[in-house]
Parts: C-alpha cells; structure tokens; sequence
C-alpha cells in the first residue's frame, strides 16, 4: 500500500487531484506471460501473422466474471485508502470490459452475452460494486472514447475524455469542444511540466525528447 500511497501523495503535493486508472487486458495479454488468459469468448486477437504475439483466451466462466467485478470493486477501495481522489474503469481500448462490449468479440450466449443489454452487463456491475465500495465524494468515471462527441450534447455530468492525448493544442480542441477534464496519462509522465511550457511548440519538443 506504502507505494501507492506516495504516488497519491506526490500527485496531489501541487494542489491538484489525481485518479488512478483500474482495468483487466481480458485477451490482451502476451502469449510467454504465466497463468490463464481470459476473455468474454475464446476468440483470440487477430493481428494477422502477428496474432502469436497474444495468448489463446479462455471463456470466463460465471465465477470467473463475479470475481473479477469484485476485484475491481476492491481495487477502487484500497486507491481510496491510498489517497486518490478517484479511480477510472477503464472501459475502452479493447481490454475485457470493452471485450464483453463488442459483439465481435463477445460469442456468449449466456446472461452476459447477445443484445446490448447483456455485453453491458459487466460494466454496470463494475461500476456499481466499485461505487457501492467507496464513498460519496470519490470520483468514479468510464472511459468511452468513440462516444464523447454525443456524451458532451447530453450528459448532466462533466465529462473527461483521455486516450492518446498528446499535445497541448490537442488537448485545447477537446476542452474547446465541452469536455470538461482532457487526461494526458502518457504525455505528462514523459514531460511533467508540460502544462507549464510557454507555447506548444516547446511543449511538443519535450514529448519528443
């Protein structure tokens, strides 16, 4: 826990808040790694003559699946012990809560698979075991990249956007455009002071070094 605690303590030394990102590769996960890849179907990554490079996915069974929601639920408790501010499901980018999304993906035929309604299920569950486990104040958000355009329109709630966010005039367009958190992960843990650069073109230079 010590670890975990000084990154949330570091993080927030500025005055800031800081969120850590939870999350499940499913079938994104390297082929020499130990133990068992699991997934909503075993339908592994298709990377053409690359596909080797990913471990064959084994269905998760019903066990399987409550255990990981809880898991998630458990992990966003101890961050709130830690000191962060919130945690962020990581719903996107073709881990296994995206997995259970995609109808490409997901080939179950069981209460988490089918209509929408169903490959949702897991994310609703996560989302309501990990709120259920911290209180009120935490912050709880889903990353759903392809949707933010809409989401902006109609949400009540503010909304962060992250995912490949690189430069700051990237970052300024999706602020422009109604997100009201823009998330640089990546980009601000290779050039700290990024927001700090007197102009972009500096900026871009520190991603570059």
């Amino acid at each position: 826990m010590r670890p975990f605690t000084e990154w949330a303590e570091a993080g927030r030394s500025g005055g800031g808040a800081v969120w850590m990102q939870i999350n499940h590769p499913g079938r994104q996960v390297a082929s020499g790694m130990p133990g068992v890849v699991w997934g909503p179907s075993d339908i592994g990554v298709d990377l053409g003559r690359h596909s080797g490079r990913f471990g064959r996915p084994a269905a998760m069974t019903p066990a399987r699946i409550d255990a990981t929601v809880s898991r998630f639920a458990v992990t966003a408790h101890r961050a709130e012990r830690a000191g962060f501010d919130g945690v962020e499901v990581h719903a996107a980018h073709g881990y296994l809560l995206s997995q259970f999304l995609s109808p490409l993906v997901n080939k179950r035929t069981d209460r988490w698979g089918g209509p929408l309604e169903n490959r949702a299920r897991m994310l609703l569950d996560v989302v309501r075991a990990v709120r259920a486990a911290v209180s009120p104040s935490f912050a709880v958000a889903v990353s759903f990249l392809d949707l933010a355009e809409d989401l902006v329109k109609t949400s009540p709630l503010p909304l962060i956007l992250t995912g490949g966010i690189t430069r700051r005039a990237t970052a300024e367009r999706v602020r422009d455009g109604g997100v009201a958190v823009v998330g640089m992960g990546t980009a601000l843990a290779v050039t700290p002071d990024r927001p700090d650069r007197r102009n972009h073109r500096e900026a871009d230079r520190g991603w570059h070094r």
